[in-house]
């Protein structure tokens, strides 16, 4: 915007908002693509689906991470949408919702650490589990790899600590295994 506001080039501006309207329709045709492909991939899999959350991954629209809620777990998976190819699945795996009810006893409906709980999933809209080795309470909707549950962030409840908030925890631990797995999906 800056750029075509300094050249004040009328076919640069117009080449610009092209481009972006080009780029917004490609991103829902793909989203609308990767959301058909997993959901005829587990049609007959899965009953109850409750919600379906598609987002893309970084700097690309050509691989998604899918996470589909039942009543009772959330499905991780990738979805490959590359055009003229077919669609691709990196089955990821199942994760059981949240159990706020085990929050709830545990901690008090009215400790901080439970109001910080209940903060969370709003923030992630949801879509939190608990991580049971670190028994860090993750947001679902972001990972390392887009199939599976490793998370950038979440928060660390403390039983002993009820009325302290609850501990902010960022979990960016990318390795160059990683970004090789991260690229063999994408291609």
């Amino acid at each position: 915007v800056i750029l075509c506001i300094l050249i004040k080039s009328i076919k640069i501006n117009l080449l610009a908002v092209f481009f972006t309207i080009f780029y917004l329709s490609f991103g829902s045709y793909q989203k609308y693509k990767a959301e058909e492909f997993v959901l005829n991939h587990y049609e007959n899999k899965i009953f109850n689906i409750q919600r379906i959350l598609i987002k893309p991954t970084i700097g690309n629209l050509f691989l998604w991470r899918t996470i589909i809620q039942t009543d009772k777990v959330f499905y991780v998976n990738a979805v490959n949408v590359m055009p003229y190819r077919e669609n691709k699945l990196y089955k990821g795996a199942s994760y059981p919702l949240l159990d706020l009810k085990y929050y709830k006893d545990l901690l008090g409906e009215n400790s901080r650490m439970f109001k910080d709980i209940l903060r969370f999933l709003k923030f992630t809209d949801n879509y939190a589990i608990e991580d049971n080795q670190s028994r860090i309470i993750i947001d679902l909707r972001y990972g390392t790899l887009p199939n599976d549950s490793r998370s950038l962030w979440g928060i660390k409840v403390d039983k002993e600590k009820v009325y302290n908030h609850a501990n902010f925890i960022r979990m960016r631990n990318f390795k160059g295994s990683d970004y090789e797995k991260f690229l063999e999906m994408l291609f």
